[in-house]
């Protein structure tokens, strides 16, 4: 007997048997010719795998980063152009009246173009809008703009000269982003006043009475230097389920919330700390990115010496998700 099997995979395998029965001799029969046995059937070749289509690359998220950096540069009296800091003062200055040159390089560190909406330079308490020297504005991601200014600095009477920048962006979907720099140039101390060589003391001469010395007159009192000097303070307040009224860190938030939604008022408190009335040019505000000018409900303003203002809003917050609200208020007043 001969089986002939194939397995799923379609290989073809066989095999032979053969039981021989004798009843005495038999008459000569002729063996059967064994079938011959079939060729393997050839494994059929895969078809090839096809390569894995890659996972799309998402969009870059926008960014708005936005720095700005200080830089100072004067001369020597050999023409040679040194950092502001290396310029001789004090007793080694070559001459009092030196003409530095401050330049504001402000760089685009985000991923598309911003817009520079406010470049404010604030040297000794007296502040410059230099937005309009921005060029080019937008500027692209990446690239950088440099806006300089002359100042002529008195360098051998000790004084600390302290300038502060602020640069404030917007991107393309109206993202805001700002940065801040300072820059102190220190002049050394002033040179001492020579003392006088003594005369030699002569003998004493014998004093006559002296007449009644009369009450020495009083020195004028010298005018007070007018000093531009303004101040502003965030106050926040909310108020609790019983109807207390607390400072908004104290409302209960998160797990602990009496409810979700709550109105806070927010106001901003400006002092003229200077000498003569001040007017108030700019109040802004920005909560989370999004800015406002509320200089138009300062009441009154000028602002007289040593008076404050108050200027408040109310607000509605989420207090159960976990938010962090950042409130920033800036204040420009010139005397």
């Amino acid at each position: 007997v001969t089986v002939e099997a194939t397995d799923e995979d379609d290989k073809t395998c066989d095999d032979t048997d053969e039981y021989v029965l004798p009843t005495g001799t038999p008459s000569p029969t002729p063996q059967p010719t064994p079938a011959p046995t079939p060729a393997p059937t050839p494994e059929p070749t895969p078809a090839p795998t096809p390569a894995p289509t890659p996972a799309p690359t998402p969009e870059p998220t926008p960014l708005c980063v936005i720095d700005v950096e200080i830089t100072c540069f004067g001369s020597t009296e050999d023409g040679s152009v040194v950092e502001c800091m290396d310029i001789p003062t004090g007793e080694e200055a070559e001459e009092c009246e030196v003409v530095v040159e401050y330049c504001y390089v402000i760089t685009n560190d985000g991923t598309d173009p911003q817009t520079v909406a406010s470049l404010i330079v604030d040297r000794d308490g007296i502040t410059r809008e230099l937005v309009s020297e921005v060029d080019p504005n937008p500027i692209d991601a990446s690239a950088s703009v440099e806006v300089c200014e002359t100042v002529e600095h008195e360098v051998c009477e000790g004084f600390v000269f302290i300038t502060t920048v602020t640069v404030e962006a917007t991107d393309e979907d109206d993202k805001t982003c700002d940065d801040t720099d300072e820059y102190v140039l220190p002049t050394g101390t002033p040179s001492p006043t020579p003392q006088p060589t003594p005369a030699p003391t002569p003998a004493p001469t014998p004093e006559p009475t002296p007449a009644p010395t009369p009450a020495p007159t009083p020195a004028p009192t010298p005018e007070p230097t007018p000093l531009c000097v303004i101040d502003v303070e965030i106050t926040c307040f909310g108020s609790t389920e019983d109807g207390s009224v607390v400072e908004c860190m104290d409302i209960p938030t998160g797990e602990e919330a009496e409810e979700c939604e709550v109105v806070v008022e927010y106001c901003y408190v400006i002092t003229n700390d200077g000498t003569d009335p001040q007017t108030v040019a700019s109040l802004i505000v920005d909560r989370d990115g999004i800015t406002r000018e509320l200089v138009s409900e300062v009441d009154p303003n000028p602002i007289d010496a040593s008076a404050s203002v108050e200027v408040c809003e109310t607000v509605e917050h989420e207090v159960c998700e976990g938010f962090v609200f950042i409130t920033t208020v800036t204040v420009e007043a010139t005397d």
